[in-house]
């Protein structure tokens, strides 16, 4: 479940047919609220009165009286998107690859494919590897934000700065507390790990990697984990070189279940546009 801030997101909770009225609160309930001119409120919304959910009473009443808030019919869906963009960890220019934008070419287009069908049904382990410049970051970045275009909240981090993330949210000027750092890798609908074989190995970045690894694999029919790594996945290859778990990272991703695909081809890092 996604949690927004240090809340449950309730767009995910969101019945299929929302019968919402404006308040933000059950029935019965105080609404000083709905008397103020709605330009009090941030972005100005008349609907939620800028919370961006509203009270849906027979959802509340299906859901045993609990719950209810769904998103604002007004502006709920833009504020999700904005929520989206700004957690999905991509620069500027990567929220620009998309898929279609994607060189196809022969030692490329299984992957390409399995990239679409990753899209389409968002959950399992996909792995991509080959040499550097052949395009795994740019269909992992591609993959994000097609499935954020969905409405799914999708996650793009090197290895590297995911730790460092985790690390720095030990920081009291951080802005996110450490659980929240976590949850937001963990619960992530979608998530692109990039540069798996490159992080400081150490007891603590190696408990808090292998972790996030495991719970997202049991997780793996719910969720869509993508990984990316210059170093070959294949049975007797060993992706991290100094762990204390050896073979456990190589045996999650070569799971049967699982799609692992080499791309070959020159170094394209060249290309301004398509790779």
């Amino acid at each position: 479940m996604e949690c927004l801030e240090e809340l449950p997101d309730p767009v995910l909770q969101a019945p299929g047919r929302a019968h919402a009225n404006t308040s933000s609160q059950p029935p019965g309930g105080a609404n000083d609220a709905a008397s103020a001119p709605a330009g009090n409120y941030p972005g100005g919304c008349d609907v939620c009165r800028g919370v961006g959910f509203v009270f849906d009473e027979a959802a509340w009443e299906r859901n045993g009286f609990r719950g209810g808030l769904v998103l604002c019919p007004a502006c709920g869906q833009a504020r999700r998107q904005e929520r989206l963009e700004r957690i999905c960890g991509l620069s500027d220019s990567m929220h620009a690859w998309t898929l279609a934008g994607f060189w196809s070419e022969p030692g490329r287009e299984a992957a390409l494919e399995a990239a679409r069908r990753a899209v389409e049904q968002p959950r399992g382990f996909l792995t991509f590897w080959g040499p550097c410049g052949t395009g795994k970051t740019y269909l992992l970045a591609a993959i994000v934000n097609e499935c954020r275009a969905r409405g799914l909240s999708a996650v793009y981090a090197t290895v590297a700065e995911l730790l460092e993330s985790l690390h720095d949210s030990f920081e009291p000027e951080s802005g996110e507390s450490l659980s929240g750092t976590w949850r937001r890798f963990l619960d992530a609908q979608v998530l692109a790990l990039d540069e798996i074989e490159k992080f400081p190995a150490s007891p603590w970045t190696e408990e808090k990697f292998f972790q996030l690894i495991s719970q997202r694999y049991r997780w793996s029919e719910q969720r869509l984990t993508v990984f990316a790594t210059s170093r070959p996945v294949r049975c007797g290859c060993r992706i991290i070189e100094r762990t204390r778990h050896p073979g456990y990272l190589e045996s999650l991703l070569l799971d049967r279940r699982f799609g692992v695909f080499e791309l070959r081809g020159p170094d394209r890092r060249r290309s301004v546009s398509r790779l």
